[in-house]
């Protein structure tokens, strides 16, 4: 190999190297990007459900279908950031048990808040909607007919059950569900007893009672506390979706770092492992240049100031440019030698001339 093509050697690998280097750099990148998508899905994700909440808050405070409206978009969007998260996961070989968990909590959210604005749309956002104004109006009715009947003692337990039913109303106390069963028993016995043709009334308090349960079963199904039916559901769920991000973040954050750590160790690994190949090359080709060129050298030197020993040869081996010089050298120390023995050899006569015409002398 020519001094030219070894050089070339060295180039052609330094350049995939380079090309190397810089495809571990991009992929590094690349890698390092997913792993910051991912935590930056997952903080995506804590601020989706914060917003979840907030406008499932302001719906149960405001009673405005535009708070249902943005929770069906907050909801979207946190599920489609969850989709992006769980492809990241994958993409990453991450579990993504806690991920899973988190979206079946959150709809079964979606569930119990769509159950709450049914019942709230039930009973009615103001008093003029839902079982609001039909149990207004069952009041009124049944003030009606107690005054109609002329008797002061119907007015006033009737006045009674109005009470109760406000209390109710106002502190969602099941006591006053029992006061209400006791006191409606009370009046209609004693409608029963004292008041002439009492089917009417007794119709309009049946119809009052039908409407005051109705009020009363679908507060007590979206819940009279916040830690009690659907809405106890609701913040529970809240709270284990919390844990459960919570989770996620101490979890994934570690792992994607390790991951981190791992790209730079095989990317320095790489890099080190081509340096280390680059450099040895080098040497090898400097060896096979500069070697036989001190040989070349030491022999020049050896035919100049040493003895002149035209015997020895220069090491032709190989099909470089070094071992091309040597065999032209050789070629010229052979000729040198053929030259000085052609010399050498009439001097070498007279000298024994000259011996044997002195001895015989």
């Amino acid at each position: 190999m020519t001094i030219k093509n070894k050089l070339l050697g060295v180039m052609g690998i330094s350049i995939v190297s380079i090309l190397v280097n810089i495809y571990i750099v991009n992929f590094m990148l690349h890698e390092s990007e997913k792993i910051q998508e991912t935590k930056l899905y997952v903080y995506k994700i804590d601020s989706d459900m914060k917003n979840l909440m907030q406008s499932s808050t302001k719906f149960l405070e405001y009673k405005n279908d535009s708070y249902e409206i943005q929770f069906d978009k907050n909801y979207k969007t946190l599920n489609q950031h969850a989709d992006e998260l769980k492809g990241s996961l994958s993409t990453l070989e991450l579990d993504a048990t806690s991920l899973n968990a988190l979206t079946k909590n959150l709809a079964l959210y979606k569930s119990s808040f769509k159950n709450v604005v049914s019942i709230e749309k039930e009973i009615g956002y103001t008093k003029k909607e839902g079982l609001r104004v039909a149990l207004s109006s069952a009041v009124r009715k049944a003030e009606l007919f107690a005054k109609r009947a002329q008797n002061q003692d119907v007015f006033s337990m009737v006045l009674t059950l109005q009470n109760i039913s406000k209390n109710f109303q106002l502190s969602y106390d099941k006591k006053y569900l029992k006061k209400f069963k006791r006191s409606y028993n009370a009046l209609i016995y004693f409608v029963d007893g004292n008041i002439e043709n009492p089917d009417e009334i007794k119709a309009n308090l049946a119809e009052y009672k039908k409407y005051f349960y109705a009020y009363a079963k679908a507060n007590e199904k979206k819940g009279f506390r916040s830690n009690s039916g659907l809405l106890g559901e609701m913040n529970i769920l809240i709270e284990k979706n919390q844990k459960l991000l919570k989770s996620m973040l101490d979890t994934y954050t570690p792992e994607l770092e390790d991951k981190i750590s791992s790209l730079n160790t095989i990317s320095l690994t790489i890099q080190l492992i081509f340096g280390l190949v680059i450099i040895a090359m080098l040497l090898i080709v400097i060896n096979s240049i500069v070697n036989p060129i001190k040989r070349l050298i030491d022999a020049a030197k050896e035919l100049t100031e040493g003895d002149g020993d035209l015997t020895k040869r220069l090491d032709e081996n190989g099909h470089d440019e070094i071992a091309q010089a040597n065999h032209y050298i050789n070629n010229f120390i052979k000729k040198f030698k053929r030259l000085f023995t052609e010399l050498l050899m009439p001097l070498l006569q007279t000298q024994r001339y000259q011996s044997i015409w002195k001895q015989q002398l």
